[in-house]
């Protein structure tokens, strides 16, 4: 965590120390290391970075998050729904119609961006993984146009690194960045709009993955007719897609490297 202090004298170092360890540190502009949201919110990160968002996307259920304004991640603090109910993650592009990046002109990635053109997107990130049933996962959006619509119409990429109590239909298997990986696809339908859904599934449970290839996945559904490189890419989100349980799952290390910035 970083954040500028004033110089102080020697004589007020005790009390400054006295009022970040007090409840009252979280107002004046203080860091706030613990932000509690329940239901739909937002938690901005205010880091050298500034592409990302911390959002619990609840829809049905009842959960809470608690995260660091200063840090990439965060930690389940309540789950109570039962089916698919929410979907707590890291943020980037654009999500529910905003736009996650928080940062100034050339520090934002710039999003949308045709599939074609998007670099070399590269990603790791860390979690814990909690008794229950869920997916540990990224969730990448594309649309047919560069628009940014409340609802993609091109495809939604899910990639699982974990799926404890999950299991989906297999229609190939494939290996990407030396991970071997089951595949489903199907065509959903949400708001009058449809899309194509891709699942690629890890074959084995992983709390972690560094250095992983977006463009890898994106390249192999591409040579199965299921995406196309004219899509655009509007958003990249990873997290935890609950069904029941996963109370404490968290994401404590997040990077994600290689977009297009804004210039």
């Amino acid at each position: 965590m970083r954040w500028s202090r004033r110089l102080v004298t020697l004589l007020a170092v005790p009390a400054l120390i006295a009022a970040l360890m007090s409840p009252q540190a979280l107002a004046g502009g203080l860091p706030d290391y613990n932000t509690k949201v329940c239901g739909n919110g937002w938690v901005t990160i205010r880091s050298a970075e500034t592409y990302f968002r911390v959002y619990n996307d609840d829809f049905g259920g009842y959960t809470c998050i608690t995260a660091e304004h200063y840090h990439v991640d965060f930690a389940i603090t309540a789950a109570r729904g039962h089916g698919f109910h929410a979907y707590p993650n890291v943020s980037s592009g654009w999500e529910s119609s905003r736009y996650t990046c928080t940062g100034h002109r050339g520090s934002c990635f710039d999003y949308p961006v045709q599939v074609k053109h998007d670099g070399n997107p590269v990603t790791s990130m860390a979690g814990w993984l909690a008794p229950g049933h869920y997916d540990f996962s990224y969730d990448v959006w594309m649309n047919r146009t560069d628009a940014h619509p409340l609802q993609d119409n091109g495809a939604e990429i899910m990639i699982w690194l974990a799926h404890p109590g999950i299991r989906e239909a297999v229609q190939r298997k494939v290996v990407i960045d030396g991970i071997p990986w089951y595949v489903t696809s199907w065509v959903a339908h949400r708001n009058g709009k449809t899309w194509r859904l891709l699942i690629y599934y890890a074959v084995h449970q992983h709390s972690s993955v560094h250095g992983l290839r977006l463009n890898d996945f994106f390249r192999e559904a591409e040579r199965h007719g299921e995406i196309s490189a004219n899509y655009w890419l509007t958003g990249i989100d990873a997290g935890f897609e609950l069904v029941s349980g996963g109370l404490h799952d968290n994401i404590h290390s997040f990077s994600l490297t290689g977009l297009p910035e804004k210039l």
